[in-house]
């Protein structure tokens, strides 16, 4: 492809000697973008060979300028959905910045992007990159979302903004860009979101780290388990773990919560395994990740900021969003507080009275203005629940909860039962939106069935309290299926945080059956079994007749099968069985026959007009 003054071709390995010296090693270019100054030669045809690698599955060309024939740059694009194209990085060195090669790239972008059936175009920009925003307002961008944003390099926010502009018209007349590798899968914000390209090049290696002190609780410090279960958390994300260091102490750090001789050894393994990010196992203060951020010289990251950038990438439905942005945002506010330390202990000085003050406090007012309106938000999701949890009393529909620790199968159960088809693989966190579906247990007993999202050891508080909306359905369910992995070795420690969890949420009363899954790969003599206990598989439908059966036990309210002759003088009453009972069938002849599932109520509400109906009478008086 080509434009006037440039030419693009896919990347060659041959190209790194001059996108080292025109892009990688310079600062500038590096400012908005999320990766790092390469500082040396070898490290560029490293980063090259991972360049070639990632385009299998992604377009990126090198970019050369006609007159002087030398490669001054890079572009990148991905479609993110049918029809929906983003650019995923355009990158110029910065002695060729402001000759109108970026509007010229993004032109040619778009024009492909249209010629493969795209509707639409998407890039992006940080909201203090006053520059490219007005080129993209210039050019017929309009501004769809911003989102609060994690540097990994230092572990400062930033907010993005994501531009669209339809592709009904051509490109000519394209100026516009905003150099980004952000892949936008969403239209609200999230904390680190990460692109296609990050994912695979430049943060998939991470240095794993986590501490056990005795002043820690058992659910702060780092165990073996933990570990393995950071290594799937990050694996989930989209990274690949190339180390992992563990320390002891009597207590954390306050600087550097490992020791300055870990920190270093940590700083060492790093740079023998170049790594771009180092993950925390346990919760780090905003002072201690920005230390250790300046001290490693990669991005550093705890447990809860990786479990909510795999929270923003699962979420789906518009409340998932509302309640993963709600958790961003207060996971955000401290940190951003955090940056501004030096000028709260400045405060009224001399010498201080003036925009970096101004700029505190006004952070300060947009995060908590965003929380206060997903909070509103959630109520409104909060009463639209309550109003539907009215309607099923009414209708008296037993509310069966799927609760259970993530990627235990709660998903392959729901889809085994109902026909669902919800995604179920095997991954962490992979259904984060509730799915609820009608189940027919018996003739006489119908159930709405609701799967919920995973629990897991560690869970953010914040996260937590941001799912409300969603998991008190679990305190109004007329019961819990805690389904538990058995093919896990840790599955007692497992099933432990489950219940943890239901007591904090006010469920710790509702009737509850331990669904013990994965059976056929049960490995010991004897399997979970018990009056409340069922031995299934979600996968081959092995148990699942005894699980119908247990549920049913639980939830027989005596409803049966039974005809009702109803005059025609009393036609209204079919309103009151349609709402009340199950209806199975109605025939008019000299009566109107309706054959029904009626609850005891409902049949005594009705008396003689039930076929075979006697009335009730105590044992003296028969």
């Amino acid at each position: 492809m080509e434009t006037r003054d440039l030419i693009l071709t896919k990347a060659r390995f041959e190209d790194w000697e001059d996108m080292y010296r025109s892009v990688w090693s310079r600062p500038e270019t590096a400012r908005y973008m999320l990766w790092t100054v390469t500082d040396s030669e070898e490290a560029a045809r490293a980063r090259m060979e991972r360049t070639i690698a990632w385009q299998s599955g992604h377009d990126v060309w090198t970019v050369y300028e006609k007159s002087g024939g030398q490669a001054i740059g890079w572009a990148g694009l991905a479609e993110l959905s049918p029809g929906v194209w983003q650019e995923t990085g355009i990158a110029l060195g910065p002695d060729f910045v402001g000759r109108g090669f970026g509007r010229q790239i993004l032109g040619l972008l778009m024009e492909l992007a249209r010629e493969r059936g795209g509707t639409e175009f998407r890039c992006s920009a940080w909201s203090e990159n006053t520059a490219s925003k007005a080129l993209v307002t210039s050019c017929g961008f309009t501004l769809a979302a911003a989102g609060p944003c994690i540097d990994r390099r230092n572990g400062r926010p930033y907010v993005l903004e994501t531009y669209t502009r339809k592709l009904s018209q051509r490109a000519d007349n394209v100026r516009p860009y905003t150099p980004s590798f952000l892949q936008f899968k969403q239209k609200r914000g999230n904390l680190a979101y990460m692109s296609e390209m990050q994912e695979k090049t430049q943060f998939n290696r991470a240095v794993l780290v986590g501490l056990n002190a005795f002043s820690l609780s058992r659910e702060e410090n780092a165990d073996e388990e933990s570990m393995e279960e950071l290594a799937a958390l990050l694996e989930t994300a989209g990274g690949k773990t190339v180390g992992v260091v563990t320390q002891s102490k009597d207590s954390p750090d306050p600087r550097t919560f490992i020791g300055e001789g870990k920190v270093a050894e940590v700083k060492e393994l790093v740079q023998a395994t170049d790594a771009d990010l180092v993950i925390f196992d346990n919760p780090l203060s905003p002072s201690q990740q920005r230390n250790l951020a300046e001290e490693l010289k990669v991005g550093v990251l705890d447990r809860s900021a990786l479990i909510l950038d795999i929270f923003a990438q699962r979420a789906r439905t518009r409340e998932g969003r509302l309640q993963v942005e709600l958790a961003q945002y207060k996971y955000l506010l401290p940190r951003l507080l955090g940056m501004w330390k030096h000028l709260e202990r400045q405060e009224g000085a001399i010498g201080t009275r003036g925009p970096g003050e101004t700029q505190l406090e006004s952070d300060r007012r947009v995060l908590r203005r965003k929380i206060a309106k997903l909070e509103g938000e959630l109520k409104d999701v909060r009463r639209v629940r309550a109003t539907q949890r009215e309607r099923r009393i009414k209708n008296e529909v037993p509310v069966v909860a799927i609760v259970g620790y993530t990627n235990a199968g709660k998903s392959t159960l729901l889809n085994h039962l109902t026909g669902a088809e919800i995604p179920a693989n095997n991954r962490l966190f992979d259904t984060l939106d509730t799915t609820t579906r009608t189940l027919e247990i018996s003739d006489t007993c119908t159930v709405l069935l609701s799967d919920t999202v995973g629990f897991i050891r560690k869970l953010p508080h914040h996260l937590v309290e941001a799912f409300k909306a969603t998991l008190e359905e679990l305190e109004y369910a007329d019961l819990l299926l805690h389904v538990i992995d058995a093919s896990s070795p840790q599955w007692r420690e497992q099933a432990e945080v489950v219940d943890q969890l239901i007591q904090e949420l006010g469920a710790n009363d509702t009737p509850r059956i331990e669904v013990f899954n994965k059976c056929d790969l049960w490995t010991g003599d004897i399997r979970p079994h018990g009056e409340d206990r069922v031995s299934i598989s979600a996968k081959t439908g092995e148990g699942v007749p005894d699980l119908l059966t247990a549920i049913g036990r639980v939830l027989d309210n005596g409803a049966r099968r039974v005809t009702i002759h109803l005059p025609y003088d009393k036609g209204g009453l079919l309103d009151k069985l349609y709402l009340e009972a199950k209806v199975e069938r109605v025939d008019y002849g000299e009566t109107i026959d309706v054959i029904a599932v009626c609850t005891p109520k409902v049949i005594g509400q009705l008396g003689a007009l039930v076929e075979g109906w006697k009335p009730h009478k105590e044992f003296w008086e028969e």
